[in-house]
């Protein structure tokens, strides 16, 4: 099941560095809408995300602890997305 790619509308800015529409769902468009973003920093570095570990797969997993929690890949998160205007860097 393919994620659907929405275009944001021309009053949300999204700096250019963070804008690359193959990759980034609605759901961190979303989070850029609301927050903003944090030029230079990523969600890797951020207290919110989550590490889920390996948990019997084969690969790790991320959530962001700001958005709706689930247990399926929907909700996954990548560690190499521009960080959000919440970041707040890990101790």
């Amino acid at each position: 099941m393919s994620q659907q790619q929405i275009e944001p509308p021309a009053w949300i800015v999204i700096p250019p560095s963070a804008y690359r529409p193959e990759s980034l769902p609605k759901r961190m468009l979303d989070m850029y809408t609301l927050f903003g973003s944090t030029e230079g920093k990523t969600c890797r570095r951020c207290k919110n995300l989550l590490d889920n570990g390996h948990g019997g797969h084969s690969h790790r997993y991320y959530k962001c602890d700001l958005q709706r929690l689930t247990n399926g890949p929907a909700t996954d998160w990548r560690a190499r997305w521009l960080a959000c205007g919440k970041f707040e860097d890990k101790p």
